[in-house]
């Protein structure tokens, strides 16, 4: 079923965001008007609810400033943080709303090599209180609560150089 009153809109990127940090993937979660991506070393956040009540030029973008490049970015599965994984190794934990950093702890076994030509980048999903973090360099996906302060409750061994995590 395709409605028939349906738009688009071109939106655009926050002032002061370069093209070679605009997000290269955007992400909701089911029941959320939030958007997130990974943008150089911020996360951008667009509120959609917002988006028909301003005029294009003044799009609800909030820009949340890391400690360093995010290789990607997710909003938790209630919708009330925002999860950066960057390239240090280190996945940090914002609330949505305020954009405050709340919790960060370290993920990878060692920072990611973001140069051209490097090795698969590490991803994740993230469910209702836990997040799961590739980590194709040395064959693993890291179980990670989020809600405890950003700790590894386990590591899974999958013996694989290319990975992947489905969401759910």
């Amino acid at each position: 079923y395709i409605n028939a009153e349906s738009s688009s809109r071109k939106i655009a990127y926050p002032e002061g965001v370069a093209s070679g940090a605009r997000p290269t993937t955007l992400r909701t979660t089911a029941g959320s008007s939030l958007v997130v991506g990974n943008g150089g070393k911020e996360v951008l956040v667009f509120d959609s609810a917002l988006s028909s009540t301003v005029d294009g030029a003044e799009v609800p973008w909030t820009q949340i400033p890391t400690q360093g490049q995010v290789l990607d970015a997710a909003l938790s599965g209630n919708g009330k943080q925002v999860l950066a994984l960057l390239a240090d190794g280190s996945l940090a934990v914002f609330d949505a709303q305020t954009g405050e950093q709340v919790a960060s702890g370290q993920v990878l076994s060692s920072p990611f090599d973001t140069s051209a030509g490097a090795e698969a980048a590490p991803s994740f999903v993230v469910g209702a209180n836990r997040a799961y973090v590739t980590e194709p360099a040395v064959g693993a996906v890291h179980e990670v609560d989020y809600l405890d302060n950003g700790r590894v409750a386990r590591t899974f061994d999958v013996a694989a150089t290319s990975l992947m995590v489905a969401g759910f």
